[in-house]
């Protein structure tokens, strides 16, 4: 009987123990139904690095990616610090695609897989990232010229794009031109006084109408001018600046014109440029008639 009872208290003994460990635990303390899926504990690290200077690549995108269904989902990520290194961690078990991108960079794919014991962590080291071509090439910038330009010394008004004067004389490129009057005579005015006419900086006994208007590419006026100037200028200056051709070839233009009473005009304008050597060829002829009443 004695010893009966010393089975039955072993056996509640042995029982208490086995109650306080979960069903189907082994004896490391991990679910025998627990899969390696579910474990996040893998780790992936390494350094981002130029593949032409060798040196590291700050502020990286690294996305660690799997393909569930045909598409991507992302797993994890991070950021490559100042010094190029990078560090994802809580990965779970399996295979997964390492994605690198950068600005100025061809991006980079690289496949890993995590699987306990040996590949839980894994030191991808230097990743060289190849400078993108497309990104480093030339840059063409255009922008297109004000219409007009103030200073302290000149005002410049752009005219090589005017419709307006299309097909006619530097005396209608001027009647666009503000504060500038052309009189009947065909000469300028500024603030009703006479000015000086000059072409590329220079004085020039030309009248307005014998340059065409597609040969000039701005006007500049100059209401005070400076000492660098005729000290003869009071009305100011009309300065008009032409297109610099450097092209060889032939080229001229051919005007014809007509107005009230019995006004005529007509000019011809040939040019030979050649090396360092032009050739210029002018005609012109103007006819009139102003009757009066008196």
């Amino acid at each position: 009987m004695k010893k009966f009872v010393i089975q039955l208290i072993v056996l509640l003994v042995s029982t208490s123990v086995f109650a306080q460990r979960p069903q189907g635990t082994p004896q490391g303390g991990m679910p025998s139904n627990a899969t390696n899926a579910n474990l996040k504990i893998g780790r992936l690290y390494g350094k981002l690095r130029d593949a032409a200077t060798k040196q590291p690549i700050a502020y990286a995108s690294v996305t660690v990616v799997r393909n569930v269904g045909g598409r991507d989902s992302l797993i994890g990520g991070a950021l490559s610090g100042d010094n190029g290194d990078f560090n994802i961690t809580d990965l779970p078990m399996g295979g997964f695609t390492v994605k690198v991108s950068f600005v100025g960079f061809k991006d980079m794919q690289k496949m890993v897989k995590i699987a306990p014991p040996d590949n839980i962590e894994q030191d991808l080291g230097d990743l060289k990232l190849a400078a993108d071509a497309q990104v480093l090439g030339a840059v063409e910038i255009t922008a297109e010229k004000v219409s007009t330009q103030i200073s302290l010394e000149k005002r410049v008004f752009n005219v090589d794009k005017n419709i307006t004067a299309a097909g006619g004389t530097g005396e209608d490129v001027l009647k666009n031109v503000p504060s500038v009057t052309v009189v009947v005579d065909g000469n300028a005015k500024l603030r009703d006084r006479a000015t000086a006419n000059y072409v590329d900086g220079k004085p020039s006994l030309m009248a307005l109408n014998q340059i065409p208007a597609d040969q000039i590419e701005s006007v500049e006026v100059i209401s005070n001018p400076s000492a660098k100037y005729d000290a003869s200028t009071t009305g100011g200056i009309v300065n008009l600046v032409l297109k610099k051709n450097r092209k060889p070839g032939y080229n001229g233009v051919i005007g014809l014109g007509i107005g009230q009473d019995r006004r005529y005009n007509g000019l011809a304008n040939l040019n030979l440029h050649e090396g360092k050597w032009n050739f210029t060829a002018f005609y012109n002829i103007n006819s009139a008639k102003n009757p009066s009443d008196g």
